[in-house]
């Protein structure tokens, strides 16, 4: 499967709703960084802030504290650690996954 094939089965917000709960505010996902560090910044630790952005209709993440940001394949590159091709490799494996559970 071809790099845009593999990104168009997979929406980002489903790849990070497998490892993280988000919130849908207007357009948008949010959550805690999974990324940030556990520092305080003016009293309140990092990792208390919903700092982490997901937008569906670019398929990209960003954290407003951290200012990690990315594609699915950065996401998974970052939660797991590992290469791209590993993290490609996973998320060629989850719509094969998907398609064997609806049966296709």
């Amino acid at each position: 499967m071809t790099y845009e094939a593999i990104l168009s089965e997979n929406r980002l917000e489903d790849v990070v709703q497998s490892y993280y709960r988000m919130k849908r505010t207007g357009s948008l996902y949010r959550s805690t960084c999974p990324f940030c560090e556990n520092e305080d910044l003016e009293g309140i630790k990092k990792s208390e802030l919903e700092s982490f952005f997901v937008n569906p209709r670019t398929q990209t993440w960003t954290c407003l504290l951290c200012w990690h940001a990315g594609s699915a394949v950065d996401f998974i590159r970052m939660i797991e650690p590992c290469s791209f091709k590993e993290a490609f490799k996973l998320l060629e494996n989850r719509i094969k996954i998907r398609r064997k559970e609806n049966g296709i």
